[in-house]
């Protein structure tokens, strides 16, 4: 009888302290940003809307430009014309992803600059269809903008990316 006291006290503190472990905010399977296999996951659903958007945007830059070297405002439209939808669908797969929370506002940085690009698209767009050449202004203005947001955005996924792999690092089971 006291062996199996002793067994059953002695489960009940191991259970007590492994549950305490976990509370405690000193979890190495978590980041700055969240759980490490949240951040993970986000971090790959992410970047396979990064390449999508930068598969786009090189080769609008590649088809837009005609035999003088210069992208004219018909090749632009023509080039937008058909990658609009795709950025629309790219928008709709941005906001299918859930992010952890600390990364929420990367998130929806992510998804403005994706709305820059649309709304640049669509000045050129317009500004073809109705031979509005300060619309084009205006679509120089917004790819200015995705531009200098991109800057920012790398930073914040490269800091992201050397956080998973330095809490991997310091923990062999996060592999």
């Amino acid at each position: 009888l006291n062996l199996m006291y002793y067994t059953t006290v002695l489960m009940g503190l191991v259970l007590l302290l492994w549950g305490c472990g976990k509370d405690n905010g000193d979890d190495p399977l978590k980041t700055p940003y969240g759980a490490l296999a949240d951040v993970k996951a986000y971090r790959q659903n992410i970047e396979i809307i990064i390449v999508q958007v930068s598969t786009i945007e090189a080769l609008a830059e590649e088809q837009a430009v005609g035999s003088a070297n210069i992208a004219t405002a018909a090749n632009l439209y023509t080039v937008y014309i058909e990658q609009r939808p795709q950025l629309i669908q790219i928008i709709e797969q941005i906001d299918a992803i859930k992010p952890p929370p600390a990364l929420s506002d990367l998130h929806q940085n992510i998804r403005y600059l994706v709305i820059l690009r649309l709304e640049a698209y669509s000045a050129v767009i317009n500004g073809w269809t109705t031979q509005d050449e300060t619309l084009y202004d205006v679509a120089e203005e917004k790819l200015r903008q995705a531009n200098i947001l991109i800057l920012s955005l790398n930073e914040q996924l490269v800091a992201i990316d050397e956080t998973i792999e330095k809490t991997e690092n310091n923990n062999p089971l996060a592999a």
